[in-house]
């Protein structure tokens, strides 16, 4: 059977200012057998913080290199281009499948309330605002054949006027306030 998978992802955060985290839930789709897989993401150079990228974070432990990752610990991001090898699991059925109908997997649920994968990024303070594109690429194999699925999400940084609004709002206010109560003491 060919295999067909596709990437869902979800953004949680989707207008930041500079220095906030970016949280991207994802989601796998599809139906078939995999022998392998991985999850590449491409930010922009100046989105991320040079220091504390981020981290990721599954919706049940994980083991990797004999260290086993709890679902709240999450697994720190060393590059900013990464690739992730995806838990086979979020492929497996979740629900088999009764008849004519297609099986649910559990990279398709939550997990005991959770998203199979989260991606919480860590932007650096001093990116300029405007909108950022982050691309995801799911690359995988049934053994026989390679596939993949292409999803981009767009983060918008919020300007010094979009960040400063409600004050700004707010100093108008008392100025066209003010500018009524002058007003009316000079017809006085």
């Amino acid at each position: 059977m060919k295999s067909s998978y596709q990437l869902v992802p979800i953004l949680v955060t989707p207008s930041i200012n500079p220095g906030d985290k970016i949280e991207i839930k994802i989601f796998f789709t599809g139906e078939g057998s995999l022998s392998q897989n991985k999850l590449t993401f491409y930010p922009p150079d100046d989105l991320l913080d040079d220091g504390n990228i981020g981290k990721y974070f599954w919706a049940f432990p994980l083991k990797i290199e004999d260290k086993i990752y709890e679902p709240d610990e999450g697994i720190p991001l060393e590059h900013k281009v990464g690739w992730i090898s995806v838990p086979k699991k979020f492929f497996e059925p979740y629900r088999k499948a009764n008849n004519n109908e297609l099986s649910w997997n559990y990279g398709e649920t939550l997990v005991n309330t959770r998203p199979p994968f989260i991606l919480s990024l860590n932007t650096s303070d001093k990116v300029r605002a405007g909108d950022y594109t982050i691309n995801f690429v799911l690359t995988y194999s049934n053994g026989d054949e390679i596939a993949g699925d292409h999803k981009s999400i767009t983060i918008h940084v919020k300007t010094w006027a979009e960040r400063n609004s409600k004050a700004l709002q707010m100093i108008g206010a008392l100025a066209g306030g003010l500018a009524i109560i002058t007003g009316a003491l000079f017809f006085l």
